[in-house]
């Protein structure tokens, strides 16, 4: 992420530095952005300006930093400099890195969490890596909010705040009212979800059921909290308080005929069960003591188990099944009741994702799409976005330049033309969840 710093972005002011180590040369800068692997190019009498020029983002470059940093050591001869405050354990004589020479000063909401039993409760656990000793948090749901001074716990601790509420709406929003150098990481919000299944597949199962799986987990992503689904082959390959699925194959002489019944149930609603169990091959025995949903004269084709844990067996297979809307809406009825989790806040990290909108206007420095706040997507959902902070134990000492470098003019000047590989800054101090810089790979973005 990208810190403002006393009036400028931290990341402008490494560049700056970078401009004073280089005064006076006339070469070329190449600059990475980590987040869309663009290159550009500048010079270093332009670089500060350039930079100043780039949005800021809250996305968590950390990660992509020490990759690119090698692939722009094996792909140029010349420098390479990062610009960042994340460490990056890297021994080479032509990199260095570049890190602001300010302390960042910040207050941070680093988690918020959610209860509505026994009473509508919202969890703030905010870290305190600056001087101020208090300050006013917001909580905002259904049209409700609720004020409260809070004493902050000392520079470098982390406190955790309780904050009831009337009731809860669809979204939750927790403010902090400070004035520090992340502004990413004073506001984290939360919205309710309906937990999808996690679909888990431990033995082999026919290629439609697999593809089945997959469209539906694209089409119902699980969350970090959804409840997990076993589809298996054989009722060995899961626990007792496993929910899941037992697809056994069926005998080739066990033909079902007789009379269909089905049990009214939402595994078995809207399905055309005459025209799904025509021909139908079925398994021996559905398992004892399991209730019969669908059978065909003294053969069980479905069976539901309830307690341990709800699986659902299926015992038939049917020529042109697969290929079916039956076959569809049977499979989301059963990954659909076995997988409902009922519902839970929840919230996410900043990823560049194009199929995502976020609600509300943006300052003009902000990339879009890349900052922290609620999501929208085409068919209507909603999701919350959060920054994380980065402990200052995780970032660098200030102005890090290799003494095996010497100074930074007499290194570029073994080559005018030297490139840089500018990692965004802003992965600074706040979230473990974004890097704000407005840069990558080589370099990363600040938020």
């Amino acid at each position: 992420m990208s810190a403002k710093g006393v009036s400028r972005t931290r990341f402008i002011e490494a560049a700056g530095i970078i401009e004073e180590k280089l005064h006076g040369m006339a070469g070329r800068v190449e600059v990475v952005d980590l987040l869309n692997s663009e290159r550009h190019e500048t010079t270093v009498e332009h670089l500060r300006e350039f930079i100043a020029d780039m949005p800021r983002t809250a996305i968590d470059t950390e990660s992509l930093l020490r990759p690119a940093i090698l692939n722009e050591l094996s792909r140029t001869e010349n420098l390479v400099i990062l610009l960042s405050d994340h460490a990056v354990d890297i021994t080479d004589p032509r990199f260095m890195q570049i890190a602001p020479s300010t302390v960042l000063e910040n207050v941070g909401i680093l988690a918020i969490a959610a209860r509505e039993m026994p009473l509508p409760q919202v969890m703030i656990s905010i870290r305190n890596d600056s001087a101020l000793t208090e300050a006013q948090l917001l909580v905002e749901s259904a049209g409700r909010t609720v004020a409260r001074r809070v004493d902050l716990p000392a520079r470098g601790k982390v406190a955790a705040y309780f904050i009831d509420l009337p009731r809860f709406g669809e979204v939750i929003e927790a403010r902090l009212q400070v004035k520090d150098d992340l502004e990413a990481d004073n506001a984290a919000w939360l919205v309710r979800e309906k937990r999808s299944a996690r679909l888990e597949v431990r033995s082999p199962i026919p290629e439609s059921l697999r593809r089945m799986i997959d469209v539906y987990s694209k089409a119902k992503p699980p969350g970090e909290s959804s409840p997990s689904v076993v589809v298996a082959n054989q009722r060995s390959e899961m626990g007792s308080v496993d929910a899941g699925v037992v697809l056994e194959t069926p005998s080739m002489k066990g033909k079902a005929s007789g009379e269909l019944r089905v049990v009214a149930d939402p595994v078995t609603a809207l399905v055309n069960w005459e025209e799904v169990t025509r021909d139908a091959t079925v398994a021996a025995a559905a398992p004892e003591g399991w209730k019969p949903l669908v059978q065909v004269g003294d053969k069980t084709l479905v069976a539901q188990q309830e307690s341990p844990a709800p699986k659902i067996w299926v015992g038939f297979e049917s020529p042109g099944w697969p290929r079916s809307v039956d076959y569809v809406v049977f499979w989301t009825n059963v990954f659909d009741g076995l997988g409902d989790g009922g519902e839970a806040f929840a919230a996410y990290v900043p990823v560049v994702d194009e199929t995502w909108k976020r609600e509300g206007k943006l300052p003009p420095d902000i990339q879009a799409n890349a900052w922290p706040g609620i999501y929208v997507r085409s068919d209507g959902r909603r999701k919350a976005v959060n920054a994380a902070i980065f402990p200052p134990e995780f970032l660098v000492a200030q102005n890090a330049i290799p003494k095996s470098m010497g100074s930074g003019t007499a290194a570029m000047a073994r080559d005018i033309t030297a490139e840089f590989c500018l990692a965004a800054m802003a992965c600074v101090l706040i979230a473990s969840v974004f890097c704000s810089a407005g840069f990558q790979p080589v370099f990363s973005r600040p938020a």
